[in-house]
């Protein structure tokens, strides 16, 4: 159980972490293009729906 919550809430800050850093670094170099605060908070949203999807996911195989 805390092995799974340590997963998730570790995977959390790792992906909102490296969502921000795209955005603010890799996104502009690449295509020169610069996200709003918006659109790196629509990034962060998608980014939690997927850890919630995983999440549940993950709850699931392990009681099935």
């Amino acid at each position: 159980m805390y092995s799974t919550l340590f997963k998730v809430f570790s995977g959390f800050f790792v992906n909102i972490a490296a969502i921000w850093l795209s955005g603010a670094f890799v996104a502009p170099k690449l295509t020169g293009l610069v996200l709003s605060p918006l659109e790196l908070t629509h990034a962060v949203v998608y980014g939690m729906l997927y850890l919630a999807a995983a999440f549940i996911c993950d709850a699931y195989s392990q009681n099935p």
